[in-house]
């Protein structure tokens, strides 16, 4: 009961920090409703391939989320979401799945419900307390695949400036959330390491879940104060309480002119040597924080999200439009990296393999599918074409040149095709290597001679350096950047690159990290790419060093001879680095 004269406040959990006042707008996801008429015996392929592609369309949007989970540092997020992912790849699901399609003529998703329950009704008898927690995840996993057979992809009509309230939210109504102008999300259900929750985080978006009952104590057009750092939300609150909040929000807008003020300086170390930060980015709602944090353009746009969409999206007109509202809506030059298909971005158009890390992945599935290699490029060119000496292509996963001249010849037929050869245009785009592979960094000076420039990719460089799974707990410790063997390895890329003057950049998550951006910065790589909200840390702290104190720190950490060593010499530099 409210109580007149006090403020009724429910208790949650908070998702991603932040504090705002609106309008409550509630969302009413309709419950999934299965179809119950048995199907035919001649359309059971045909349900096996909805089963199929709706499994491969969720395996994808989870390992989507999860980078953005290893960019922000969620361990818990990536166990959680490799736990997914072995449900997905589970035989017995599989299995199940196909017999209640064949033997009970059930369409997909009825399948898929009757499969799962199956599995979740042993768990629920289960005594075992790691299992019951996962239970919310498992049947997330059940709702997305059904939705994905049905196709259930209609959105909301989200109002600007509204606090969304509902029982959960997807990872795609948090991303129109945040491109509609929504001040916060509030939910009954959810989990810290949930998709949705990844996603707010990374958009900077205030979200509360475990509310409960959230959606029945409120109405539409309600004022509510979403508390995100106290973990609360106040419901028609008093006039004094909304001042109070007020004057707190003042307080917080200073604190952020503050840090805009600083995001402003120039990049120059503490010598006076210029260093360049630029953007990670995958989606065209993150272009606001591109420009938030005055990125010096976007060192690594990723395009594998075109692969989840619509047929329209992913046609040469649909990525035209992508491509070409990126460029507009940002500035400065903008590195594309072509579809890395293939390991832990998984696709529908890929066949199963044993050891996808290690298959048919980036070049090799582009080579092995020219046609939408070709697509891309007729698609990038066009846009290239508009913004001249804006645009440069990443080819990703690189291990022999071969495959670089296969890809250059691909190339160069698209630019002769669309009546380009000769164009000023097509002579100022650059076209770079992805280093990934061990194999590259050895023939780094033969690379050399052909690219225009390399780009790190630290994530799967320590992967392969290290020979160890990243997203395997067992082993975790020894994916670590930081580790002798990485770091001699990015500096023997830098002189081969050296020789040749070829520029060489980092646009792996390491980046991030602002003692191994200093690291970096004193192995004689001066640009640097990472998540937008990364670049005020690591701004910071490159701003107080000179070049020759982080050559000094480089070279400590080149002679180590563990990553033990390593970490005791670079612990103090963190005091030094914001959060």
């Amino acid at each position: 009961m409210i109580v007149p004269g006090t403020d009724y406040i429910v208790i949650g959990i908070t998702a991603s920090k932040g504090i705002a006042t609106g309008r409550v707008q509630l969302i009413n996801h309709q419950d999934i409703h299965l179809q119950e008429i048995r199907i035919s015996e001649s359309q059971i392929e045909e349900e096996y391939e909805k089963f199929r592609v709706a499994v491969e369309r969720v395996k994808q949007e989870i390992h989507l989320t999860r980078e953005i989970a290893k960019e922000r540092k969620n361990e818990e997020a990536e166990l959680i979401i490799e736990t997914q992912l072995q449900i997905l790849d589970d035989p017995e699901l599989i299995v199940q799945t196909h017999c209640q399609i064949a033997d009970e003529l059930f369409a997909a998703d009825k399948a898929l419900w009757t499969a799962f329950q199956q599995f979740l009704e042993v768990l629920e008898h289960s005594r075992n307390d790691y299992m019951l927690q996962r239970l919310p995840d498992i049947k997330e996993i059940r709702d997305r695949l059904i939705r994905a057979v049905q196709q259930n992809t209609k959105q909301t009509d989200l109002k600007d400036a509204a606090i969304i309230v509902s029982d959960w939210v997807t990872p795609s109504e948090v991303l129109l959330a945040h491109k509609s102008g929504v001040k916060a999300i509030l939910c009954n259900q959810g989990g810290l390491t949930s998709h949705a929750t990844i996603v707010a985080h990374a958009m900077e978006l205030p979200m509360i879940i475990g509310l409960k009952a959230i959606t029945r104590l409120v109405h539409d057009g309600d004022c509510v104060i979403v508390d995100a750092i106290g973990s609360k939300v106040i419901i028609n609150p008093q006039f004094s309480t909304i001042r109070s909040y007020k004057e707190h929000e003042e307080k917080e807008q200073k604190r952020k002119l503050l840090r805009e003020l600083y995001i402003q300086k120039a990049c120059l170390t503490s010598c006076g040597e210029p260093f360049t930060l630029r953007a990670n980015l995958e989606f065209v709602e993150e272009i606001q924080n591109v420009n938030r944090y005055r990125c010096d353009g976007i060192g690594l746009l990723r395009t594998e999200s075109l692969l989840l969409a619509d047929v329209e999206a992913i046609s040469e007109k649909g990525q035209i439009h992508f491509y070409r509202q990126i460029v507009s809506e940002s500035e400065g030059p903008i590195t594309i990296r072509l579809f890395d298909i293939g390991g832990d971005k998984l696709s529908a158009r890929r066949q199963p393999e044993q050891n996808p890390f290690l298959g048919e992945r980036g070049i090799r599935f582009l080579l092995a599918n020219p046609d939408l290699m070709k697509s891309q490029l007729r698609a990038i060119l066009t846009v290239a074409r508009e913004y001249p000496g804006r645009i440069k292509i990443l080819v990703p996963m690189l291990a022999v040149l071969d495959e670089w001249f296969a890809f250059k010849q691909i190339y160069l037929d698209i630019r002769s095709e669309i009546g380009m050869n000769e164009d000023e245009v097509f002579q100022q785009i650059s076209l770079g290597a992805m280093v990934e592979v061990p194999s590259l960094i050895v023939q780094g000076d033969q690379f050399s001679k052909y690219v225009d420039f390399f780009s790190i990719g630290t994530n799967d460089l320590t992967q392969y350096i290290m020979a160890t799974d990243r997203g395997n707990p067992a082993v975790a410790n020894l994916y670590d950047s930081f580790q002798p063997a990485v770091l001699r390895a990015i500096k023997w890329m830098k002189v081969a690159a050296e020789k040749k003057h070829i520029p060489l950049s980092v646009c792996g998550e390491a980046a991030s990290d602002p003692v191994f951006a200093l690291t970096l910065l004193g192995l004689g790589i001066t640009e640097l790419s990472m998540t937008p909200n990364s670049i005020p840390s690591v701004k910071q702290i490159l701003l107080q060093y000179s070049i020759s104190e982080a050559e000094e720190l480089a070279n400590k950490l080149l002679s180590c001879d563990t990553v033990e060593e390593v970490h005791e010499i670079v612990a103090p530099y963190y005091l030094s680095a914001v959060d």
